[in-house]
């Protein structure tokens, strides 16, 4: 018997492979003759079940298939390849290849088992070597009744070349492989100037973004791709489901091959290669898809030709969390976040808007400008835009078009979500080419900042000549002749979307025609995101993000589907994680089934059957191995009526492993949006909110309300600092909400928690700064959770109540959609507390003055809007429903007690039932005849007592409540921080080890809290019997001169007590630009206790580091980084000198003339709303909350109270006072009007008498802490 050595085998067909060149078949032959043959190897060679395929002809064979397969073919007489692809995504064949000739028997060859399309390449140099004679493909799979797929057998095609940046399109067919090269040079491999490779990415993508998994990629270095394994390199989720491969680029030549993953149909898409020193060129109003690796950013570049025009860019996010900066050429070619003239990185998509004005634009007015999009936490995909428009100052609509004026034209794509903004005088243009038959096309305007814009769309038939005010064709700038009338107009046939109305709806729209959206904004500058869709197709669903949609009753139930990958699955903190999927119920009956990998595929859960409106997927180790695929939901209209309803996909878990670069999966709460819940005991749901606008600091609303009771609400406010203390502190939120919350509803009454400015831990919300809410509930119960941060808010008809508090004279405005006509509409108010007026009108701008229904009642309020009144049927009719899908009718609540609470509802009578909660009132307005329904939860075991009572129309039998009216205390701080109790608390323990204050306790030495203690930069020497110089750790006052706005004491400038008056004289007092404004807004002086201690950077013998001024969070001296890398983050100080402009006799013990500090807080580079988690991590700061606690900080501040100027100067009311002729402070005569408080700035006397106006001021206000604590010397 001879025995065969596999060794001398492979070593032998190595070489010989080698020596001709192909390599790459070695690889799989060796891996696979190592395969255990758990299967019959023969029975694929010998099988009676074995079909067999003719002869190429031209070059190709095709064939369909279904279930398990074994085909056979003789060896073709050139290179050829084999493509398998599934008939749709619910189904995985795989397939084996053997091969089989007269000297040996039936061989394994080739395996491949990828997810998707299968691909294998065969040389005919291996035929030859192994004599094959016939060869053998085995295809398995799982479901043979379902299992069909597509078979196809063809030569190898010529291999397309492509250069670096490039772009170019092309169609996926089904078993046909697309196929480029990019040769990698010895200068492309090169190692950047940072020290690390460079990363090379190729990218393909759907130009349908509602398509789903569609494309496979393919890329291999030195050798041709296959799906056998090891033989190409592993790909990432991309844009639209594509794929993305990013890799370190090394010299040779890359192969890529694409593959349409499933599916029998041909989809258009778009493939990219790219580096890092790679510059792409934008055209104007055209968007360019991109990806950024983790810390890997792209560049693109577009040209301005002329000065006087604004420059908008607007970056998309698709994943991750993209942020991008802005340069001219002459400035940074690689614009970086710390390096660039202009930058934006915000949480979620981010716009930069540069005016001709801006200062850093004048330098630089035409020519090439750069854009750099970073990713600094983990890999992202988005979409990038940028216009240079002619300027408008905010002109009338009326203006559009006239003179020759330049409209840009922005292709949507299907499903593409696109960031853009529109103000007066500009709207933003869409073009939009239909290729696809849809019962419906909608459009989805989400306000992101600013109003809701107003929408128009009009088809324009085959000819794109005849959309409005159009030239030449779509995606370029087009010379526009003057409109006849205002863009924001529209004409005859056209469709229009209000402001507040969220989509707009596209009946039975044409194919291969064009459509335009015009989307304009009357009122003031608005961001929003638009996106295209299209009913009778999958939408995508986004983690976190809800989707507003509508179902017809008997007509086609939309779809949509969200895709759950792997390495989702893989980021999950414990394997008992749960993905949720939630509807929403607006209007109507909408019930949701929810189905995996394919459309008609097996029902996993049915709303209607179990009785709630979210599904569970639990993933259990077991549940968590197959859990990977595409779930399909479809939403359908269960009444006979009409449905609205919106979807959202999250995550019950959302905590992180140690280093995942992963997003929390936790859903969105949209400013102003209701959504409804569901809970079990002992659990709880998560959301982050989202402001609907961050140009002032708002007062946040948010309320629970629950079916069966007992649903506590926890927030917590945005945590600064880094990104890992912020990870930290939503981990010990969830785990511990209780004991972790700022605001609980548990501690109070109410179901609504109010968060004001003046609240200490307020942080006005942004879209980077966003508060985090937690429901749970002792039992399982459904809940509607609201939150608003003063705009108008959504009251749905589902009849559940929101509640809610108004003051005296102010208002609580709502929006409630009606989806059909001939509906009633019946609004109830219910006072819980005091008494407050209710007013319906049919505009957003609803009060006591404008209304068309209102309810001025004592204690309660209710308004019933009849189906057949004239109001109705001109607001709600057919025609109305028709065209927008809903109409909708807004609510105003005005309060009249001092602090009214109330509960408010609204229901369609007849069309749903109602929930009663136990121990609780229901109010509701029926028409004579009208029914209603309710429901509650009553247990078994117990008796359940039903009580109703009747009243007339005019609400007889009301009690009035009377409401105490709380007096105002004089001392209450309007704005501030909060309590002095922590600073008191904290300098108690700094003084501990002092002396008792005697009789002895002389200057230098002064009384703190009872002790005599050595003043800043001294310390107590027992030995020496005095104060010695102390470099150590001191603490001491600092003031800032601010405005009525709270935020963290870093990265901002403060100042010694002759400090800050000397700014306020210099600056603040002496100009007033606004009426009744005093200069950048100040109304206050606030004073913290600082303790300081100097870096371990800083030379011996030094505390502080050079001053640094600050301007909105950023350092604004050239250079910073470079000064905290010498001086680490160490307090800076500079002493003010006695010059030509500085004539002011304010002094301070140790410093003539006052001092200012700095004190340098996470990324100091950048401003606030720039700030990103890595920056903060690398740039730390300084600030702490404990010295002792931590080694690499420097100071600690603590609020010690404030002062306002007012009451400083005697002044009532700033505004009066200013409007009768007075004046704080004239530099020319060194006086002021009505008042001498900031008289002769040059005299000691009147300066030392301002100064101790102000001690005495934060003495009698704060008797707990020490009139002064002198600063030491800088």
């Amino acid at each position: 018997m001879r025995r065969c050595d596999f060794r001398e085998g492979v070593q032998a067909v190595t070489g010989q492979l080698f020596a001709q060149g192909h390599m790459a078949w070695f690889v799989p032959l060796m891996l696979l003759l190592s395969i255990p043959r758990a299967f019959g190897v023969g029975d694929a060679c010998n099988s009676s079940a074995v079909t067999s395929l003719p002869p190429f002809v031209d070059h190709k064979t095709v064939r369909k298939g279904q279930g398990e397969m074994i085909w056979s073919f003789p060896p073709p007489a050139e290179d050829f390849a084999i493509v398998l692809t599934p008939s749709n995504s619910s189904v995985n064949p795989d397939m084996r290849l053997y091969m089989a000739s007269p000297t040996t028997a039936c061989q394994p060859m080739l395996n491949s088992q990828e997810l998707g399309a299968d691909y294998m390449r065969l040389g005919r140099n291996l035929t030859e070597h192994w004599n094959v004679s016939v060869y053998f493909l085995h295809v398995t799979c799982r479901d043979e009744e379902t299992c069909r797929y597509h078979l196809a057998l063809s030569k190898f095609e010529e291999w397309e070349e492509m250069a670096a940046g490039e772009q170019r399109s092309a169609i996926a067919y089904h078993g046909v492989p697309l196929h480029f090269k990019f040769r990698c040079t010895a200068t492309c491999a090169n190692a950047s100037e940072a020290g690390t490779q460079r990363r090379i990415t190729f990218s393909a993508w759907p130009r349908d973004a509602s398509s789903l998994r569609h494309l496979s990629l393919l890329v291999r270095r030195g050798d041709y791709p296959t799906t056998n394994a090891h033989e190409h390199i592993n790909a990432s989720r991309g844009w639209f489901s594509g794929e993305v491969v990013s890799t370190t680029a090394k010299a040779g030549t890359y192969y890529v091959t694409v593959l349409k993953r499933h599916g029998l149909s041909t989809l258009p898409f778009v493939i990219s290669v790219s580096l890092p020193t790679t510059i792409e060129t934008l055209q104007l109003g055209k968007p360019t898809f991109g990806a950024a690796q983790k810390g890997v950013p792209s560049f693109y570049k577009f040209y301005v030709a002329r000065a006087e025009t604004d420059i908008e860019v607007y970056l998309t996010k698709l994943d991750g969390d993209p942020d991008c900066a802005v340069s001219h050429q002459q400035e940074n070619e690689r614009p970086t976040l710390s390096k660039s003239q202009w930058r934006s990185a915000k949480a979620g998509d981010d716009e930069i808007s540069i005016p001709p004005a801006d200062p850093e634009r004048r330098r630089h007015k035409t020519g090439w400008f750069h854009v750099g999009v970073h990713s600094l936490s983990e890999d992202s995909t988005f979409s990038i835009i940028a216009f240079a428009e002619n300027h408008v100052e905010q002109a009338a609509d009326t203006e559009q078009g006239k003179d020759g004026y330049m409209i840009q034209w922005t292709e949507l794509w299907m499903g593409l979500p696109q960031a853009m903004a529109a103000q007066p005088g500009r709207p933003a243009n869409f073009l939009y080419y239909s290729q696809l038959a849809a019962p419906k096309l909608f459009v989805n305007i989400e306000a992101i900042a600013g109003n809701k814009p107003d929408v128009c769309v009009q088809n324009c038939g085959e000819d794109p000549h005849r959309c409005p005010w159009i030239s030449i064709f779509a995606s370029e700038t087009t010379r526009a002749s003057a409109p006849d009338t205002a863009v924001s107009f529209c004409g005859e046939g056209s469709l229009r979307g209000y402001a507040g109305d969220e989509q707009v709806t596209i009946l039975k729209p044409c194919t291969k025609c064009w459509y335009t959206v015009l989307v304009t904004s009357a009122l003031k500058r608005s961001r929003f995101k638009i996106q295209l869709g299209a009913e009778g197709r999958a939408h995508p669903l986004v983690e976190g993000e809800s989707f507003k949609g509508h179902a017809d009753s008997g007509d086609e139930c939309p779809v949509l589907a969200y895709d759950l990958v792997e390495s989702e699955i893989e980021s999950r903190t414990a394997p008992d994680a749960s993905l949720q999927i939630s509807m929403t119920p607006i209007y109507g009956e909408p019930v949701f089934d929810v189905r995996k990998d394919s459309e008609d595929g097996k029902v996993l859960f049915n709303s209607s059957g179990a009785g709630h409106d979210s599904w569970e997927l639990k993933l259990s180790a077991d549940v968590a191995k197959t859990a990977a695929g595409i779930y399909y939901v479809q939403v359908c209209a269960a009444g006979p009526q009409h449905a609205q309803f919106r979807i959202t996909v999250a995550w019950d878990k959302p905590l992180l492993r140690p280093g995942s670069a992963k997003k929390l999966g936790v859903a969105m709460l949209n400013d102003g949006e209701v959504q409804m819940g569901s809970i079990s005991a002992k659990k709880h749901d998560v959301y982050l909110f989202v402001p609907a606008s961050v140009e002032q600091s708002p007062t946040i609303r948010v309320s629970v309300t629950s079916i069966g009771g007992g649903c506590k609400l926890y927030v917590l406010a945005p945590q600064t600092g880094s990104e890992s203390k912020a990870k930290e502190a939503m981990r010990a939120f969830l785990q511990n909400p209780a004991e972790v919350a700022d605001w609980t509803t548990a501690e109070q009454d109410s179901s609504e928690i109010v968060i004001s400015p003046s609240d200490a831990k307020y942080v006005a919300p942004t879209s980077s700064n966003l508060y985090v809410f937690l429901v749970s509930a002792e039992t399982d119960t459904d809940f509607e959770i609201a939150a608003s941060t003063g705009g108008v808010e959504e009251l749905l008809t589902t009849g559940l109540p929101l509640r809610g508090e108004v003051a005296r004279g102010e208002y609580r405005r709502y929006r409630v959609a009606i989806a059909e006509a001939g509906r009633h509409l019946s609004i109830q108010l219910t006072a819980e507390n005091g008494d407050c007026d209710l007013y319906v009108h049919i505009v957003p701008d609803v009060s006591s003055e404008s209304f068309v229904l209102r309810s001025e009642n004592v204690g309660s309020d209710s308004i019933f809007v009849d189906a057949f009144s004239q109001l109705n049927q001109m607001h709600c009719g057919e025609k109305m429903i028709q065209t927008y899908g809903e109409c909708v009718y807004f609510v105003a609540i005005k309060g009249i007690s001092s602090r009214s609470a109330y509960q408010l509802q609204a229901i369609v009578p007849a069309a749903l039932p109602l929930p009663l909660t136990m121990s609780t009132s229901r109010a509701v307005t029926l028409p004579p005849g009208g029914i209603q329904y309710f429901y509650t939860l009553a247990e078994c075991t117990r008796s359940t007592l039903i009580e109703a009572q009747a009243e007339d129309e005019n609400g007889g039998e009301l009690a009035e409540s009377a409401v105490k009216t709380a007096e105002h205390v004089a001392s209450t701080i309007k704005f501030g921080y909060g309590s002095v109790v922590k600073a008191h608390s904290k300098l108690k323990k700094l003084v501990a080890n002092e002396p008792e204050h005697k009789k002895d306790c002389k200057s230098p030495r002064l009384e703190v809290l009872g002790k005599c203690a050595c003043p800043a930069g001294l310390r107590w020497d027992s030995a020496e019997n005095s104060c010695r110089t102390n470099r150590g750790a001191m603490y001491f006052y600092m003031y800032r001169g601010q405005s009525d706005h709270n935020y963290p004491m870093n990265n901002v400038d403060m100042a010694d007590l002759a400090g800050v008056m000397y700014y306020l004289h210099h600056e603040i007092v002496k100009t007033n630009a606004t009426p009744g404004v005093r200069m950048n807004g100040i109304t206050r002086i606030l004073r913290w206790l600082v303790t300081v201690r100097p870096s371990q950077e800083v030379e011996e013998g030094r505390t502080f580091m050079p001053f640094v001024a600050f301007d909105s969070g950023r350092c604004s001296v050239p250079g910073c980084n470079r000064l905290w890398d010498h001086y680490g983050f160490a307090v800076g100080c500079q002493r003010l000198s006695q010059g030509t402009d500085l004539k002011y006799a304010y002094q301070s013990p140790n410093n003539p003339f006052g001092v200012w500090y700095s004190l340098p807080g996470p990324c100091p580079a950048l401003r606030v709303g720039e700030k990103d988690g890595r920056c903060m991590a690398t740039y730390r700061g300084g600030m702490c909350e404990d010295l002792e606690e931590s080694q690499h900080c420097t100071y600690t501040v603590d609020f010690a109270g404030e002062i306002f100027l007012d009451e400083l100067e005697g002044v009532k009311d700033f505004g009066k006072w200013q409007s009768e002729g007075n004046r704080e402070y004239d530099p020319t005569t060194d006086r002021g009007t009505g008042t001498s408080f900031w008289n002769f700035r040059d005299s000691k006397a009147w300066c030392d008498r301002r100064t101790a106006r102000v001690q005495s001021l934060f003495k009698r206000r704060y008797p707990l802490l020490p009139r002064d604590l002198p600063a030491p010397v800088c």
